[in-house]
């Protein structure tokens, strides 16, 4: 290769690497310009003080936490977080929509200043904290500032909230944990697992730590708690509120029964292979408080030796006796 040559390839060279230098710096600034624009377009809508985790907290102390939220986007149908996983961060939306669904039911839909996670901030007395629902960008572009829950305690650890902020902060956390404790409580002193069949044979510390590993879950008025043809792999305590209970048969919605305070339904979910359906569709007719037992919990039960192999067998059978006999009583109900 000639000297010239040798010239020429270095600048080309020189002027892509220049070129490219310039593009990430300008990607790099207008992320920075999108960043500062959706922290100042939150700390001027006062959507923070609106969360009941922060509405105790001076425009000064919301400042801080939002000064340290991060800046993403989101792609359509792009999952921000799944049912079940583990929740370590809260959600800002800046624009755009996402659809809210649990266990594969459309429950809610979210838009421009919605906060949502904000439990993940507040874990439970374990120091856990898993996802109650998954939520999806709709959009074509969704705008989020993201605060982690390792943000949060950094500044609380540095000081850099005020006491009086941190003394606020400290009171949701508690207030959520003597919530879900008072309801794991009340479940206990009332017994409610002796009201159902598949639990109802067992001592009652056994049944304590069924309540005990059961986690809680709200559902807004008409909103669908789980759907017929849906996965199942949960069962359900009602805490409080009221529920009915629909089949759909031949294209019609027969209404076979209502639940209320201390029912249990979905049971079954937790005795059938994994590829279980919902038989039946379960609406919220009011603000409904429940307690949650995932199939996933209650097979630890039974691989620490809490519960036996032979009972879970049993309880198998019984939810395929109980099928049969509600099949029956939808085809008569068809007659009449």
């Amino acid at each position: 290769m000639t000297s010239h040559r040798v010239q020429v390839e270095a600048r080309r060279a020189s002027n892509m690497h220049s070129q490219r230098t310039k593009e990430r710096r300008k990607t790099s600034d207008q992320r920075l310009a999108e960043r500062l624009t959706a922290r100042n377009k939150i700390k001027s809508s006062r959507c923070l003080q609106r969360s009941p985790a922060f509405a105790s907290l001076d425009e000064t102390s919301v400042a801080e936490i939002v000064d340290v939220m991060e800046y993403t986007t989101a792609k359509p149908r792009e999952v921000l977080c799944k049912e079940g996983d583990p929740a370590d961060k809260m959600f800002v939306i800046v624009s755009g929509a996402c659809d809210v669904s649990i266990t594969g039911s459309h429950v809610a839909s979210l838009h421009e200043m919605d906060v949502f996670g904000e439990s993940a901030l507040f874990p439970d007395a374990t120091g856990a904290s898993v996802r109650s629902a998954t939520v999806t960008a709709t959009a074509a572009t969704v705008s989020l500032l993201v605060l982690k829950k390792s943000e949060l305690d950094a500044l609380v650890e540095r000081e850099v909230l005020d006491h009086k902020c941190i003394q606020a902060l400290a009171k949701v956390a508690e207030r959520r944990r003597q919530q879900n404790m008072q309801l794991l409580d009340r479940a206990k002193q009332a017994h409610v697992l002796q009201r159902c069949t598949a639990f109802a044979g067992l001592p009652q510390e056994t049944q304590d730590r069924i309540i005990g590993i059961m986690t809680y879950q709200t559902f807004s008025s008409g909103a669908v708690v789980c759907r017929q043809g849906d996965p199942a792999d949960c069962m359900y305590l009602v805490m409080r509120g009221v529920c009915t209970v629909c089949v759909e048969k031949e294209q019609t919605q027969i209404v076979v029964g209502s639940l209320c305070k201390f029912d249990i339904f979905g049971e079954s979910a937790l005795f059938v292979a994994k590829r279980a359906v919902r038989t039946a569709t379960v609406t919220a007719t009011e603000m409904v408080e429940t307690l949650v037992l995932s199939r996933t919990s209650m097979r630890g039960l039974i691989q620490n030796g809490a519960l036996s192999k032979e009972w879970g067998r049993g309880m198998k059978k019984m939810v395929q006796q109980r099928r049969r006999g509600n099949a029956a009583a939808v085809e008569a109900a068809l007659r009449e």
